[in-house]
């Protein structure tokens, strides 16, 4: 079989992806068998049993959740309007520096293809004993569940997490760790769907979605602690709004899938959703603390801060010289009074990276790496 075309490849699957809402939570799936299973991620549809689907059309329907392995983090959908299936390789022939295409709707927005290539085939836990195909085509918040294709236009892999802290980094189930799950549905599915069963990721034992630690292992049980981020990913929605209503792009904006970073009066200014949706940060980088004389700049940051009556404060963000004001949620309604405060805190960014430069030869800041944990 000859090798495709990127464009060739994202248009034999583009039809048979789909977006998936649950409830917070949105992702990628895609159509594994021709019954009408779509395949994703367990993180993606939690412990709903329906969820809402969105096809290449744009067209939502909805698709009930039949099948999860946690181990695995795949789900398993039923549909009722079939589409072409997308065929699966063998994930077992797949090599290092073989080409590789993601595709899926990464920070909402929807069928978008990212190409790289298989970096590793690693083991990167114990737990799953799963040799995941690394790849460094970008990957990030909405591509959980999304397929990774080969230069053939079949699924290799289920797209399922990145190392937050690196560019480039992400990791994908691969298709034969799964198939199992998926070949006694493949002709026809069951009637009645059964509802899904859920074991510990650790030692497999059956647990309830209202469990929260494991009767065999201890362990704490995998889906339940994602809600502790829904107010994390609230605070998310509602920000995009607010930047949104500030004359900003939020998707334009957006770094990640709570930090963004715009472009005010001359400044740059991060926005930031902290303590689990609680708190919302906005900031500027003015410099870096000199290394060689740090004290000066410490004492003018000091001084500053007792002076200020407005609500910007200085501080110092991993050995940067930042501006910042904390918003909390309740004030997103007033538009005005944080669209002054964002240019208040530009017009001090501005003229104190000056200052700064000038008075205490401050360097310019060091480029800002957007931090997280393992997950899309």
């Amino acid at each position: 079989m000859s090798a495709l075309s990127a464009d060739e490849i994202f248009q034999r699957v583009r039809p048979s992806i789909v977006s998936i809402r649950s409830g917070t939570s949105t992702g990628t799936g895609f159509y594994a068998t021709a019954s009408g299973i779509i395949v994703t991620n367990a993180h993606v549809v939690g412990y709903a049993r329906e969820v809402y689907i969105l096809d290449a059309d744009r067209r939502e329907t909805t698709a009930c959740v039949f099948a999860v392995d946690l181990r695995l983090d795949i789900a398993l959908l039923a549909s009722s309007t079939p589409r072409p299936a997308l065929p699966l390789a063998d994930s077992r022939a797949a090599c290092v520096g073989e080409r590789v295409l993601a595709v899926g709707d990464p920070l909402g927005l929807p069928a978008t293809a990212t190409q790289g290539i298989v970096s590793a085939i690693r083991r990167i836990s114990r737990r799953t004993g799963v040799a995941y195909l690394q790849t460094d085509a970008a990957l990030n918040a909405g591509n959980s569940g999304g397929p990774l294709i080969d230069e053939h236009g079949c699924v290799v892999g289920v797209n399922t997490m990145i190392a937050g802290a690196a560019d480039g980094v992400g990791f994908a189930v691969p298709v034969d760790a799964f198939r199992g799950l998926l070949q006694p549905f493949e002709h026809q599915l069951p009637d009645p769907l059964p509802a899904p069963t859920y074991g510990c990721a650790v030692c497999e034992l059956a647990h309830s979605p209202s469990d929260r630690w494991c009767a065999g292992c201890g362990s704490r049980l995998g889906l339940q602690s994602r809600s502790e981020d829904v107010g994390q990913m609230r605070a998310g929605s509602l920000t995009a709004n607010l930047i949104e209503a500030l004359g900003f792009d939020p998707a334009a904006c957006r770094v990640s899938d709570s930090v963004w970073r715009l472009e005010a009066n001359g400044a740059e200014v991060w926005v930031d959703v902290l303590a689990n949706g609680h708190a919302l940060a906005f900031s500027s980088r003015l410099g870096m603390l000199p290394t060689h004389a740090p004290l000066p700049v410490l004492r003018f940051l000091a001084a500053a801060n007792d002076r200020s009556v407005g609500p910007c404060r200085l501080a110092i963000s991993y050995d940067n010289v930042i501006v910042a004001e904390v918003v909390e949620p309740t004030a997103f309604a007033d538009i005005k009074q944080i669209a002054i405060t964002l240019g208040q805190l530009a017009a001090v960014a501005a003229e104190l990276r000056t200052l700064l430069t000038t008075e205490f030869q401050v360097a310019p800041p060091l480029h800002r790496f957007v931090t997280g944990g393992f997950s899309l």
